[in-house]
C-alpha cells in the first residue's frame, strides 16, 4: 500500500514524477552553489561531485554565528537548520528538496 501511495503521489503537485523531482533538486542545489560562490564569507561543507540533491552544509566565516543566523532565517520565514555536533558553530544547513523549488532556494 505505502509503494503505491508513494507512486501515486509523486508528481501529483507538479508533474513529471521522480525524474522531475530529482531534477529540481539538482536545480536548487546548483542555485545554492552560485550563490555561495558570490559570498566569500560561505563555503559549502562538502566538495564538488560529493555535494547532495537533497541538504547542503553551508560553512560560515568565524565572524558569523550560525545559530544567531538560523535564528534571524527563522524570524524571516526561512526554514535552515543548524550544524550538528561538533560542527554547531561552523555551519548552517539548507535543505533543497519535496516540493520546493529553485526559487525557494533564492529568496
Amino acid at each position: 500500500w505505502k509503494a503505491r501511495s508513494a507512486r501515486r503521489s509523486t508528481g501529483r503537485r507538479r508533474g513529471g514524477g521522480w525524474p522531475a523531482r530529482w531534477a529540481r533538486h539538482a536545480e536548487m542545489l546548483a542555485t545554492l552553489e552560485a550563490w555561495v560562490a558570490e559570498r566569500p564569507r560561505l563555503s559549502l561543507l562538502a566538495p564538488p561531485g560529493m555535494r547532495s540533491p537533497a541538504i547542503s552544509a553551508v560553512k560560515v566565516g568565524e565572524d558569523v554565528d550560525p545559530l544567531a543566523l538560523v535564528q534571524q532565517l527563522g524570524e524571516r520565514g526561512f526554514q535552515v537548520g543548524t550544524g550538528l555536533g561538533s560542527l554547531a558553530n561552523a555551519i548552517f544547513r539548507i535543505g533543497h528538496m519535496g516540493d520546493l523549488d529553485a526559487g525557494h532556494v533564492q529568496a
